[in-house]
């Protein structure tokens, strides 16, 4: 009798365990994950073709607090460009950096975040609140927004907050990336009139039009999104009686963030000498070559250095594919304008370096240039100056 009451017990608990609702966020203190998305979208003036534009927007997140199942998470993002520069290949060029908090609860409701603009999309996902597993072909509703901002386009400094209307489909568990995820279609459409409160400035969106429908693949194991692929199309029509468009479409991906280990470190740190320096950091493992001398118009390396970059090159091919971010850096001369040119093009000649010879994978890596703003030493001596003049290679956390 007493075996028989056990048997049902564990009956019980596995029926109730597997009846559970997978689709519910997991915020562990210290989980680290990376989200990598692609935008590739087509722009349209007036309903006539403008440009394309391809963006990749790399989030690296830590869960730094949970409370009663809302998530505080870290975000450190950077928003690159595919494009060539200075006659360099194709490939992302970092525009913008930002560090954010955001809170998030376990159905995926966004409850506060530190930035003004990002996350762009929020409260989508949200789980429909039930703790039972979804059945095939359940559908359920939420309520979400978009923030955009208006200062490229039209110079306002406010954001534009649109909101929307998601119907959510459980699709069951689908194939993506040859793994099986359960999968959940998300669809809305936009269709909104923008009040008068920008009406002071001269050209200022009146009403926005759109559609999206994405296919969301949910890792259980992490209770995270593993990725998503969406179709979108957005039109602003603004006072002046002018339209932009934009139709494309995005794909993410997010990967549990795998550290470098300590054996790695002292492995790269061999490299060191009174010219190369390692360190480890939060993002990953940083290489600084200091001193490094370009040629006069700095289209590419002197000869003498390429042994020196060779050397360093057999180490990152350990790393091929992991995400690698390399940033030039100037000493404080000419004007601001010329020195961020020339630490874009300096990095950008370390990694056409790398690529030609297939160390690295172009679309893994990203290039930054951020003038003299990140000084390490004084600019006040010809020796201080050379000093700035360098480039750091971090190999990234994945």
């Amino acid at each position: 009798m007493k075996r028989f009451n056990l048997f049902l017990l564990v009956f019980s608990l596995v029926s109730v365990i597997g009846s559970a609702n997978p689709l519910r966020f997991n915020y562990e203190e210290g989980f680290q994950y990376v989200e990598n998305k692609v935008v590739i979208e087509q722009i349209y003036m007036n309903e006539e073709f403008s440009h394309s534009s391809h963006i990749n927007e790399r989030i690296s997140s830590t869960v730094i607090d949970e409370d009663d199942g809302i998530g505080t998470i870290l975000n450190d993002m950077d928003i690159s460009v595919y494009k060539a520069v200075f006659g360099s290949k194709k490939g992302y060029v970092v525009e913008d950096s930002k560090r954010y908090t955001s809170k998030k609860d376990k159905y995926g409701n966004i409850k506060s975040s530190s930035d003004k603009y990002f996350p762009v999309l929020r409260n989508i996902p949200v789980f429909y609140m039930a703790d039972k597993e979804p059945e095939i072909d359940m559908n359920w509703y939420g309520k979400g927004f978009e923030v955009h901002s208006l200062k490229e386009y039209f110079d306002i400094d406010e954001k534009l907050i649109i909101p929307v209307a998601a119907n959510y489909k459980y699709l069951g568990k689908k194939f993506w990336h040859n793994k099986k995820y359960p999968a959940i279609k998300v669809k809305y459409t936009i269709y909104y009139r923008v009040n008068d409160m920008y009406s002071g400035y001269k050209t200022y969106p009146v009403k926005v039009l759109g559609n999206s429908e994405r296919i969301i693949y949910w890792n259980e194991d992490l209770g995270i999104i593993a990725g998503s692929d969406e179709v979108f199309k957005i039109t602003f029509e603004m006072s002046d009686g002018q339209s932009i468009r934009y139709e494309g479409e995005s794909h993410t991906k997010v990967l549990k963030t795998k550290k470098l280990t300590e054996a790695e470190l002292n492995d790269i740190k061999s490299l060191q000498d009174k010219t190369t320096s390692v360190e480890a950091m939060d993002k990953g493992i940083g290489i600084t070559l200091q001193k490094i001398r370009f040629t006069p118009d700095s289209t590419k390396v002197l000869k003498e250095e390429e042994e020196r970059l060779d050397k360093i090159g057999r180490k990152l091919l350990k790393y091929k594919d992991r995400d690698i971010l390399i940033i030039g850096h100037t000493a404080m001369a000419g004007t601001a304008i010329g020195r961020k040119e020339l630490s874009v093009k300096r990095a950008a000649v370390i990694r056409d370096y790398y690529v030609g010879k297939g160390i690295l994978n172009i679309e893994n890596v990203r290039i930054q240039g951020k003038a003299g703003d990140e000084p390490i030493a004084p600019n006040d001596t010809p020796e201080n100056m050379s000093k700035n003049r360098r480039v750091e290679i971090i190999i990234l956390n994945n």
